[in-house]
């Protein structure tokens, strides 16, 4: 609450008869006086120092408040301001700032929590950004070393860097980043050891059975290499293959049909693995 009066003797009489009278009745009063923003007077309930202002007035003053508190701890005051003659018009605002008022604890709770949340948001967002750009450099730099690998392969696939060569070196690439095998869309299925050479004398290394699809054929192919290995079309148009049982154990029964099942996903891949399958060939001729 704020009273603005002009600054005369009668009004300042008035406002000392006050404070005296709550004095006498036990309600006694605190106050502190400003003249032209200056704190000249500090919080105090001794009615003869209320006339000390007089010192710090002269012909420049344009305003003095006089805050009131009901008692010595309290914040909240009522306001009473006595302007002269020199007062311009809005100057008090920037004479008397404003007091912001205090927090509760409650208030103080919540922006101390607000402040957290938003800190550790902002640390979450930049550990993000940072695993997102370091994850998406070790992809290319894998995308880079397979793409190096398929042209070596491709310009000599009957030297050393034939099928076990570029199978090992993929294998040994992906090991070493496994987190990025959901990345390069399944071609980790490649990977798969297939560093032993079958022994063309040992019938324990005949290729097994596998049947990727169970339903009625329309046609048959008899290769003609092979007259036990028959390719099959079932009535929905799908390849079947059907190849020679053999003593191969689980585990590469399954990375057959694993390398199988990527080369029919990703097509492409078809002519760069079989013409490193003929490189193999040709080795295991020469033993």
């Amino acid at each position: 609450m704020k009273e603005i009066k002009e600054f005369n003797d009668g009004n300042l009489l008035r406002l000392k008869h006050w404070l005296s009278d709550a004095a006498l009745r036990g309600h006694g009063k605190y106050f502190e006086i400003l003249v032209d923003g200056i704190k000249v007077i500090h919080k105090t309930n001794k009615l003869e120092e209320f006339d000390l202002y007089t010192t710090w007035m002269d012909d420049s003053v344009q305003s003095m408040r006089v805050l009131v508190y009901n008692t010595k701890n309290s914040h909240r005051s009522q306001v009473f301001e006595f302007r002269t003659g020199k007062y311009l018009d809005d100057i008090s605002d920037k004479l008397y700032p404003t007091r912001k008022p205090r927090l509760s604890e409650e208030e103080i709770v919540q922006r101390v929590q607000q402040t957290l949340d938003e800190k550790q948001k902002k640390e979450a967002f930049a550990d993000m950004q940072k695993q997102n750009r370091d994850l998406t450099r070790r992809l290319e730099d894998a995308e880079a070393y397979i793409r190096k690998l398929e042209d070596q392969a491709e310009d000599n696939p009957e030297g050393d860097f034939g099928l076990n060569g570029f199978l090992s070196k993929a294998a040994l690439f992906v090991g070493n980043n496994p987190d990025l095998k959901d990345k390069l869309g399944g071609i980790e299925n490649l990977f798969a050891n297939n560093q032993q050479k079958p022994d063309p004398g040992n019938e324990s290394n005949a290729e097994p059975t596998v049947t990727f699809k169970k339903s009625p054929f329309k046609e048959v192919i008899e290769p003609e290499k092979d007259p036990d290995t028959k390719i099959l079309l079932d009535q929905d148009g799908l390849l079947c293959l059907q190849v020679p049982s053999s003593g191969l154990d689980d585990e590469k029964s399954r990375q057959l049909y694993d390398l199988a099942y990527f080369l029919a996903v990703h097509p492409e891949y078809i002519s760069m693995v079989h013409s490193l399958m003929k490189g193999e060939e040709a080795k295991l001729k020469d033993y």
